[in-house]
């Protein structure tokens, strides 16, 4: 990279970072003083890390890791300190914790961005492994047949079972917030997972044709089907939705190179409405606890606590500090933070190990609500928290390491992946680990076991037995 660019890519973060620290140090809020610790340290971080950047320019999961530091490291610090009032759900910590709140955060931030620098590096650009989309002309006919196997499983499934369709919604999320399964989870993942492979079926049919003949029919017809994979939802999070987004935008990328201006523009507009759309409905919609409704939340203080509930901001890292020292966790709350979401496997280990499925996030919930707690809670709990209550403050940054250390990897299995389904799976993959900053290790363990690897076994099964095929007919 040119030394002018080069320049350009340490400046503004080091520009922002100043820029956000003054703000913080003028406007400080009670409890906050050392605020701006953080846009202090994104601009020193960033500054002697610039190569994050330039890896950031070329691959997905850190591109997204990269957009997600501005997030919590400059916006929120900016809409904190801007708040009229600093309020959120449940208990508020207390100020101690909130000071060793900040400074964790910013440890986070040195500790994953010197992770992905160095790990990326090694991994990618001494092997210079470019994200170029480059798919391999094959047929895949004959190991369509495992597909069909599980499509029709999946349709019969829905037959016999109708209200298991209750657990998806397209367009337009129901509210209904409910898990329907009639086999352990397992007949909603084969649904899940089959939908998934309608959609690389039809973006690799569709894709030869287009290669042999340009037929712009098939592009349009795999556009189509991608937009309604996008959108169809198994609830109200976003970022789900921006996962599905990022994911069949790649794809569809990869597949149709001559028709990359038209994808771009087709996936961010319609993308871009399905978001703004969900977020305005997660505001403004009229639920029993806000019978008038979220327009008096359009304001900065909102943004703020949105943010900090989001992107785990001090606030929630200190009442996670502050549960930590309340409730203990053990060997069954950590198998309840690795499985409990993931269905079918979370399943068995709960009736043969006998383990009631309580995990560091029901602990979070139990300190953050107290007696108001129904169910397990809805609250997410930091991933830095997860650590500290498993190997204490000098283990706090363990689970953060080894996601920095996934986003390089899944970027990586984007780079080797020369199908339609690599591409696809790897991608969700490599999106939902960039954005480990708001979420924790339930929720990545959720994503690969829930999609990931339910999905990455049947294409090698369906891939074993056409190599066993395409051998036997020599």
């Amino acid at each position: 990279m040119h030394t002018d660019e080069t320049r350009k890519i340490k400046w503004l973060p080091i520009t922002a970072g100043l820029l956000c620290f003054i703000i913080c140090l003028f406007f400080s809020k009670d409890g906050y003083e050392l605020l701006f610790i953080l846009p202090l340290s994104f601009a020193f971080v960033i500054g002697i890390f610039s190569n994050i950047v330039e890896l950031a320019k070329k691959y997905i999961g850190i591109k997204i890791f990269y957009f997600t530091l501005w997030l919590r490291y400059i916006v929120m610090p900016i809409c904190i300190s801007l708040s009229s009032e600093i309020t959120g759900i449940g208990v508020d910590p207390q100020t101690k914790y909130i000071i060793i709140a900040i400074i964790i955060m910013a440890i986070e931030l040195f500790i994953t961005c010197v992770t992905i620098t160095l790990y990326g590096n090694r991994r990618l650009r001494r092997h210079n492994f470019e994200q170029t989309f480059i798919l391999q002309k094959t047929d895949n006919r004959k190991s369509y047949l495992v597909h069909y196997i599980i499509i029709l499983i999946s349709i019969l499934f829905i037959v016999v079972y109708p209200n298991l369709l209750n657990n998806f919604s397209f367009a337009v999320y129901d509210g209904s917030g409910y898990t329907i399964s009639f086999l352990r989870g397992i007949d909603i993942r084969l649904i899940q997972v089959s939908i998934m492979l309608v959609f690389c079926m039809i973006v690799e049919k569709t894709r030869i044709k287009h290669v042999n003949s340009n037929n712009n029919k098939g592009y349009y017809l795999a556009s189509f089907v991608g937009l309604a994979v996008m959108l169809i939802m198994k609830g109200e999070n976003r970022a789900s939705l921006l996962v599905g987004i990022v994911s069949v935008f790649v794809t569809l990328y990869a597949a149709f190179p001559n028709k990359r201006k038209t994808t771009t523009r087709l996936i961010m507009t319609v993308g871009g409405v399905a978001l703004i759309s969900l977020s305005l409905y997660r505001i403004l919609a009229v639920t029993a606890w806000r019978p008038q409704g979220g327009i008096l939340d359009i304001n900065i203080s909102s943004i703020a606590r949105t943010l900090q509930a989001y992107m785990a901001g001090p606030r929630n890292i200190a009442i996670g500090l502050q549960a930590a020292n309340t409730y203990s966790a053990n060997f069954n709350t950590f198998i309840s933070d690795i499985f409990i979401w993931s269905g079918y496997i979370g399943n068995f280990l709960s009736e043969t190990l006998e383990i009631q499925f309580q995990g560091t996030s029901f602990l979070y919930n139990k300190y953050l609500y107290g007696p108001a707690l129904t169910g397990s809670g809805d609250q997410i709990v930091p991933m830095v928290n997860q650590s500290i209550w498993y190997f204490g403050y000098i283990g706090s940054m363990f689970f953060s390491t080894i996601s920095a250390l996934l986003i390089v990897k899944f970027d990586e299995f984007i780079c080797k992946s020369k199908s339609v389904d690599m591409i696809y799976i790897n991608t969700i993959m490599a999106t939902i680990t960039g954005l480990m900053m708001g979420y924790n290790i339930s929720i990545l363990s959720l994503y690969f076991f829930d999609k990931y690897l339910f999905y990455y076994l049947i294409v090698s099964v369906a891939n074993l037995y056409s190599n066993h095929i395409r051998f036997k007919t020599r």
